[in-house]
């Protein structure tokens, strides 16, 4: 009895994420197609993680998991970098603005802790990463684009050096810096 209760929770679960992903999908077809722009897109993805309603994954055992919990986190962070930029005078951050910092800097550790549970999942013959060209001089040649070669419409971005290192040790990063693959979407403005 019990392995049949976990039988129908993991057919459940695996529906809901093909569904979620569909919708990402959905998005970013429309984002390509110029319908919407990078605030609308951001949007409409924040609009999915609260539709769907599911908590991010404690055991990141697929790719899957590991790729809802990127976008449930990346997605909370830039809300709160929304929340960051709307308040007014910044330069007197008052604890509404740090909270906002706070609650971001752990959403992209999450992040980076969902791309790192991804890559042990992966094989070599599914990564190719490399440091990105940006218009931002801040992230310019900081920011690493990781692209899902098996897996439809699947970028992955990190500054993360854990991860770099690992991308490395895998032999999947080249660095020979390049052109976003999604360059209109990392260069643009939110």
């Amino acid at each position: 009895m019990p392995n049949l209760r976990k039988s129908k929770m993991f057919e459940t679960e695996n529906k809901i994420l093909k569904s979620f992903l569909k919708e990402r999908e959905l998005i970013i077809d429309k984002l390509s197609k110029e319908e919407i722009d990078k605030r609308e897109f951001l949007i409409e993805n924040f609009e999915i993680i609260k539709k769907f309603n599911i908590k991010p994954f404690n055991k990141l055992n697929t790719v899957n998991k590991c790729l809802y919990n990127y976008q449930y986190y990346n997605i909370l962070a830039k809300y709160y970098k929304f929340q960051l930029d709307s308040i007014p005078n910044r330069k007197k951050i008052c604890s509404r603005g740090r909270l906002c910092k706070c609650n971001i800097n752990n959403y992209y550790i999450e992040k980076d802790k969902a791309t790192f549970a991804m890559l042990n999942i992966l094989g070599k013959e599914d990564l190719v990463s490399y440091p990105l060209i940006l218009n931002s001089s801040r992230l310019n040649l900081k920011l690493i684009e990781i692209i899902l070669l098996n897996y439809d419409k699947i970028i992955l971005h990190t500054i993360s050096n854990d991860i770099k290192n690992e991308l490395i040790k895998k032999g999947v990063f080249s660095f020979s810096p390049r052109e976003s693959k999604i360059n209109h979407y990392v260069n643009a403005s939110y």
